[in-house]
């Protein structure tokens, strides 16, 4: 009598959540990057993954990313939880250059409503990506952004009293936050103490003080 044949088992038969595991080891972007084309199961699970932090700087802000990274059939926007802002070390940027600031606001706007977890950068930030940024995530976990008069070169003056009603919801879950403040400017200690004060969270607080 004839045995019945049996299908040899193969990787995309193992269960998620074991795939997971597997998958976690591989820690090259390059990598990752390669085993989202294998085919869609692989895609769904590196995506979350590859795309958990999402790094910029001012070579990456164009065009064509921007576009990769908000198509729709490409599974980055979903998966961001972290953006972390930052230049390469043949830079030496103190603030966002106007590109990269205008790309991270697009990104921030097309992320769903609450789906950030961190947003960390080692260049200064105009106000309105301040404002946007904690208007559109306010879940919050961790917080790195510096302080000074650039962030202020803007008609419409930080006060933090007047936007102590969305202040506090917005940082209500911060439990990591990394404050750069300058002496040369004085608005950036009263918007650094606005931060501490609502962050109720709060358990690991950094503040770095620079002079200009």
């Amino acid at each position: 009598m004839e045995l019945p044949q049996t299908t040899r088992p193969t990787f995309s038969n193992l269960p998620t959540e074991i795939k997971l595991n597997v998958f976690a080891f591989v820690r090259s972007r390059n990598d990752q990057a390669r085993e989202c084309l294998v085919n869609r199961n692989w895609l769904a699970c590196m995506a979350p993954l590859l795309w958990k932090i999402l790094e910029m700087n001012s070579t990456t802000a164009t065009a064509d990313n921007l576009a990769a990274i908000l198509h729709s059939g490409n599974n980055v926007i979903k998966n961001i939880q972290y953006i972390d802002i930052c230049e390469p070390l043949y830079q030496s940027l103190d603030r966002c250059c106007p590109e990269l600031e205008a790309v991270v606001q697009i990104i921030v706007t097309a992320l769903p409503l609450n789906s950030l977890r961190g947003f960390a950068s080692a260049l200064s930030v105009g106000l309105p990506l301040l404002i946007h940024l904690l208007q559109c995530q306010q879940t919050l976990e961790m917080l790195c952004v510096p302080i000074d008069s650039t962030t202020y070169n803007f008609p419409v003056k930080f006060d933090a009293v007047a936007y102590a009603k969305w202040f506090t919801s917005a940082l209500a879950n911060v439990r990591e936050l990394i404050l750069c403040l300058r002496e040369d400017c004085p608005d950036s200690y009263e918007a650094g103490a606005a931060f501490i004060s609502n962050a109720k969270q709060l358990n690991a607080l950094s503040i770095w003080a620079e002079y200009g």
